[in-house]
């Protein structure tokens, strides 16, 4: 009999540990307790759906990943950003997409709007997926978004992207980091929450970084002005890449000293990614079938039926879709500027910042 009650409250308490619930005496008061375990962020409420936060990637289709490909497949609704491509967002054929782009310095839609139309739809039971250009975790806005569904009871997954830093890196043969020459890199935005660059004056030598600013060629001359006050040289090597990934790009490659004349005659625009360090030098030669035809245009291949590049089980998830690429992704390579690492023209006079 003592063994039955025994293994009956063995039983009883690996089901009580199961569902979550404890009891036992407290070592303070000496009484004894029930708990139920602590939710983070209020908890899952029954009957509401699931968000995901997607990243998209740095917008070369093909740099998608597969469980991005399958949660677009499965959504009940897609709420996307401006720099999606359009070949992503059809891959959610049986979705509701909507469009919730933010141009540079004008928010269409508020994020206090975009968050509350997502808490709109995972309350009706739909899954829901917010597919954000890059990486959700990025300079993307996806931690706030977390946090604030959290702790409304939606239950939410982050699917990571690659991010323009690295696409866009990959696409020029500028390698982050090179052991004796580039230790590690910094990723910034152009402007922090209150309009500032966030280069702290005393953050550091920045000699041995390689530093990656995001939505900064709009005040590219005072993001110079703060390189060269925090002591990088005016010949130190710079590449701003436009629409990085797409058939579109095009890769500036100049100077500290001489970047802003070169991106204004270029006429180099948003969406752009600017790399500064002494890796810059690293970057591949561009062949000949890479750069643009006169006139412009770029080189197209036929067109690429996606269904082929996925595993048989994935492959329903691009019926119909085919798109043009570019037969190299890179529209034009612009030469360096006189004075800049391995021209033979004379440098410019020492920084004045210095």
């Amino acid at each position: 009999m003592p063994h039955r009650l025994l293994i009956a409250g063995l039983l009883r308490t690996a089901r009580d540990a199961l569902q979550g619930v404890g009891s036992g005496r407290d070592k303070r008061t000496g009484k004894s307790r029930t708990w139920l375990p602590a939710v983070r962020g209020g908890g899952r409420q029954r009957g509401y759906g699931r968000v995901s936060l997607v990243g998209a990637g740095c917008g070369d289709p093909e740099l998608l990943t597969l469980k991005a490909a399958r949660l677009l497949d499965t959504a009940d609704v897609v709420i996307y950003d401006r720099l999606v491509a359009p070949a992503i967002v059809a891959l959610a054929a049986r979705a509701q997409c909507i469009y919730v782009g933010k141009l540079p310095g004008r928010h269409s839609v508020p994020q206090a709007e975009i968050e509350a139309l997502i808490l709109e739809h995972a309350r009706r039971g739909r899954d829901v997926v917010r597919l954000k250009g890059g990486d959700p975790f990025l300079f993307g806005r996806g931690g706030e978004e977390m946090l604030s569904l959290r702790s409304r009871g939606i239950d939410v997954t982050i699917c990571p992207g690659v991010s323009a830093g690295l696409g866009c890196a990959a696409s020029s043969g500028i390698p982050l980091t090179r052991r004796g020459v580039a230790d590690g890199c910094l990723f910034i935005a152009g402007r922090d929450q209150w309009g500032d660059i966030p280069l702290a004056a005393d953050g550091g030598d920045l000699t041995r970084l390689t530093v990656v600013i995001y939505m900064g060629v709009g005040r590219l001359a005072d993001i110079v002005s703060v390189l060269r006050c925090r002591g990088l040289p005016g010949h130190w090597p710079i590449a701003i890449v436009e629409n990085g990934t797409t058939p579109e790009e095009r890769q500036l490659f100049s100077t500290l000293s001489t970047v802003e004349a070169d991106a204004r005659r270029e006429h180099i625009a948003a969406p752009a990614l600017l790399i500064v360090g002494q890796t810059v030098n690293d970057a591949q030669p561009v062949d000949a079938n890479r750069l643009a035809p006169p006139g412009g245009k770029v080189a197209t291949s036929e067109p690429r039926d996606y269904r082929r590049l996925l595993s048989p089980p994935l492959a329903p998830l691009t019926d119909g879709i085919t798109l043009r690429v570019s037969a190299g992704g890179v529209a034009r390579r612009i030469r360096r500027r006189p004075g800049s690492p391995g021209c033979g023209r004379p440098r410019e006079a020492q920084c004045p910042h210095r």
